[in-house]
């Protein structure tokens, strides 16, 4: 079972970096004990065996790089007509 987080423009725009952060959860079994725990981030044998979670962890990723590096890129109306000099 996945659960997909969701990311917005308006949440994109915090100031800290550090805040960032992608949690994709995903139940795995652990045989020792026999039961099913919650994890967050994909083992190194997930990411090797390309399992859907580590597939989707390395999307949202991604997606989050992606919406940082367009908004750091946009600028204002006011910096775009200063450019041209109106």
């Amino acid at each position: 079972m996945l659960n997909f987080a969701t990311c917005s423009r308006a949440l994109l725009t915090r100031s800290d970096p550090n805040h960032w952060q992608v949690k994709i959860a995903s139940l795995v079994y652990d045989p020792a004990t026999g039961e099913s725990t919650t994890v967050y981030k994909p083992s190194k044998i997930q990411k090797r065996k390309h399992q859907i979670n580590s597939l989707a962890y390395a999307a949202a990723e991604r997606e989050l790089e992606l919406m940082e590096k367009k908004g750091s890129s946009l600028k204002t109306k006011s910096q775009t007509q200063a450019k041209y000099g109106w």
